[in-house]
């Protein structure tokens, strides 16, 4: 029984609503699937809709923003009320903070002579939206400043990059800590070639207690290697095609799975909580 936890829609930077994600999955085979947007739950009530329709078993979950050590790293949360008050708040302060880094970058491709019309853009997309640079890459390829999206990272928006501007992530013990309190459970998403085992034990310590082992970004010798971490440290394993309905995304969704067993793994985590 296939099952992607990880899954995006157009409430962050997927392509496509809700339902048709859903509908997506299903045609792949997947019975079990969680849509986790970019620090934003507001697909939910779309998806569960759609799931019921097509039958499949939906976790709420999300993809959450933060930092650790200096670097990046974003957290799948699973199996929390979708009508936590809590949870919204945070995640609103984020999408928050990450509308000022995009008026900040807006205004370093202004002085660029790349020009973008900053309220033009904003109220392009829903207040719901968790904007962030592949919007800005979408709205520089539609000007034909560039040509594709890697060509806008290439030469704009990338880490280090003219018009870059780093996000103002929370620390990651402040999220392991919310989602804990709101008796959730954490994740680390792909976490192949930017984390060593040190840093992953830290987390560990934190209130991880999972780790994504089957990713498109991981080789056969990543997902063992994550595969083992998890069994020494007695982890969750998740796992999904990260799906946002571009490149190659398509070949991706309903080959990066994991199985039933591993989902009631999860469930039966969430019930002892």
């Amino acid at each position: 029984m296939k099952a992607d936890l990880h899954l995006h829609t157009l409430h962050s930077d997927g392509k496509f609503p809700p339902a048709v994600v859903i509908e997506k999955a299903y045609k792949k085979g997947i019975k079990i699937a969680s849509i986790t947007d970019h620090d934003n739950i507001s697909a939910f009530i779309q998806a569960k809709e759609a799931a019921k329709v097509y039958k499949i078993e939906l976790f709420s979950g999300v993809e959450i923003s933060s930092n650790i050590n200096g670097k990046e790293l974003h957290i799948l949360v699973y199996g929390f009320d979708p009508n936590c008050i809590e949870l919204e708040k945070f995640l609103k302060k984020i999408r928050e903070n990450r509308i000022r880094r995009i008026k900040k970058m807006i205004s370093k491709l202004n002085d660029l002579g790349v020009v973008i019309n900053e309220n033009e853009f904003l109220n392009y997309y829903a207040n719901y939206v968790a904007i962030g640079r592949p919007h800005l890459a979408d709205a520089l390829i539609k000007k034909e400043s560039v040509k594709t999206y890697r060509e806008a990272f290439q030469r704009y928006l990338g880490d280090g990059k003219p018009a870059f501007e780093p996000k103002n992530n929370p620390d990651y013990s402040i999220v392991f800590k919310l989602v804990k309190e709101i008796k959730a459970l954490s994740f680390i998403a792909h976490p192949s070639k930017f984390f060593n085992n040190d840093e992953l034990t830290t987390m560990v310590n934190a209130g991880l207690v999972g780790i994504e082992v089957i990713h498109p970004s991981h080789s056969l010798e990543d997902s063992k290697k994550y595969l083992q971490f998890a069994r020494d440290n007695d982890l969750l394993i998740c796992g999904g095609s990260d799906f946002h309905g571009m490149n190659n995304d398509d070949i991706n969704l309903g080959k990066f799975i994991i199985n039933k067993s591993d989902t009631e793994k999860i469930k039966l985590y969430l019930n002892s909580l």
